[in-house]
């Protein structure tokens, strides 16, 4: 019998804009248990959102390590509440959620307003200029299947 009874793992990647709702969906995912790990979590300071572009890739690198940790520890459900735009930004975490036997799904957030501008622009939390939004919008991928973002490359690699 051995593994019959081990608790199921899930790991629930979310996509979605800036504003979309991404963080409101992942709270509500957490609602009765798991964690939320959030990249947008590294800038916070006091509760304070302090973004620094110069810091973000050390800010994901972070992010993955913690939810790497977190699938290490057997945490039943782990929701990743970061924009996830092109399948290589989903690669990390869907190979480490892989290694330690998660069920892996790919959430995308559907509120009305999901491609739409202004209304992005006016619920978005962190300030994101409306420049990177829209090119947000025209780098989105819909191919987005555990075998696509596997494969799938960073543009240096």
């Amino acid at each position: 019998m051995g593994n019959f009874f081990a608790k199921q793992k899930t790991l629930i990647i979310l996509r979605g804009l800036p504003g979309s709702g991404k963080t409101y969906l992942a709270k509500q995912l957490t609602a009765q248990n798991g964690i939320v790990l959030s990249t947008d979590d590294y800038f916070m300071e006091n509760g304070v959102y302090k973004f620094n572009p110069k810091k973000l890739k050390e800010a994901h690198l972070w992010n993955q390590q913690r939810a790497k940790e977190a699938m290490e520890n057997g945490e039943s459900l782990i929701v990743i509440d970061n924009c996830n735009i092109r399948k290589w930004e989903a690669k990390p975490y869907s190979k480490a959620g892989q290694l330690y036997g998660y069920t892996i799904t790919f959430q995308s957030v559907e509120s009305p307003w999901k491609f739409h501008l202004d209304e992005l622009m006016r619920r978005t939390s962190h300030g994101v200029p409306r420049n990177i939004v829209e090119r947000m919008i025209d780098q989105w991928e819909t191919d987005f299947t555990l075998e696509n973002v596997l494969n799938s490359r960073a543009p240096w690699e």
